[in-house]
């Protein structure tokens, strides 16, 4: 089965919470890229928990409205830009954390699938879209990782 990948989540991101307020079918999975631990709730100690902190349910909603800007951001680029710069973009953003931490190697770490997911493009695409990259000396690729070079020229490619 093809693995189509739309959005990621950092350490400590609250993953699959509107199925405790929606009753209708799952239409996401998650995937885990490294191994990590993570806390299941029922959908009612959820709602609970949510129903009795304010805080909390402020916080989701900013976390919500949140997807929704990044997502209507998504959907602009996938109509305005073509696969080379969406890809590019997507690379530069998910650097962009490592690069501040001073990360020696600004590496992501992705399946050209994944990849495709993310930004609204064919695989085939994608490949063509890193092939310009490493053309350019932008990155270089392995099995599943990527390592950006030149994390500006990247940015600047991306606009």
């Amino acid at each position: 089965m093809e693995s189509r990948c739309s959005a990621f989540a950092a350490p400590g991101a609250l993953v699959g919470e509107l199925a405790a307020f929606d009753a209708g079918p799952r239409v996401a999975t998650a995937v885990a890229l490294e191994p990590l631990t993570a806390r299941l709730l029922a959908a009612d100690e959820f709602r609970a928990f949510v129903a009795h902190q304010p805080g909390a349910g402020l916080e989701l909603i900013g976390m919500l409205i949140g997807r929704l800007r990044e997502a209507d951001r998504r959907r602009a680029e996938f109509g305005n830009y073509d696969a080379l710069s969406r890809v590019a973009r997507l690379l530069g953003d998910l650097v962009a954390g490592q690069a501040s931490d001073g990360a020696a190697r600004l590496e992501v770490r992705l399946s050209q699938d994944e990849i495709a997911g993310l930004v609204g493009a064919s695989r085939e695409s994608v490949a063509r879209a890193l092939g310009a990259l490493r053309t350019r000396g932008l990155v270089t690729t392995g099995r599943r990782t990527i390592t950006v070079l030149d994390p500006s020229a990247l940015t600047s490619l991306a606009r």
